[in-house]
């Protein structure tokens, strides 16, 4: 799969080749057709936050959900989906209360160690409506 890689900070990020993950238990894999970069990822990109190189860039998606890992029942295989961009686990205190924005594992892992998964939660893949014309997302479920 195609991804946008920055080597190092300060600097710029170009597109190679990956290769294409499996999703684990409880995750699905979308293949993304559409990918945004968000301002804190022009923070990284320009040394202003801290995060380890290399690093995978960018984070809010939209696509096709490509495969289902264990336990997964859906949305199924074909749906289209967006993804929340913080792609939280689900099980930790603060998703727990609903506060998937301050998930324990999303910063312990996607922010300070700079791994953001290779395929998202479940939970965080939205399906779209079929005659939707504008995307929403919830914080929690």
């Amino acid at each position: 799969m195609r991804a946008a890689i920055l080597e190092s900070a300060p600097g710029g990020v170009h597109v190679e080749e990956i290769p294409l993950p499996e999703p684990g238990a409880g995750e699905v894999l979308v293949k993304v057709n559409a990918c945004g970069v968000c301002h804190t990822d022009l923070h990284v990109m320009k040394a202003e936050v801290a995060f380890p190189t290399p690093a995978v860039m960018g984070h809010e998606i939209s696509g096709t959900v490509a495969a289902l890992g264990n336990g997964v029942k859906g949305p199924a295989i074909g749906s289209k989906v967006v993804s929340a961009f913080i792609m939280p686990c689900g099980f930790c205190a603060p998703c727990a209360a609903g506060r998937d924005d301050l998930c324990d594992s999303f910063f312990a892992m996607n922010r300070l160690k700079g791994t953001l998964p290779s395929s998202c939660p479940a939970g965080s893949a939205c399906p779209v409506p079929r005659d939707a014309t504008t995307c929403v997302t919830a914080s929690s479920r």
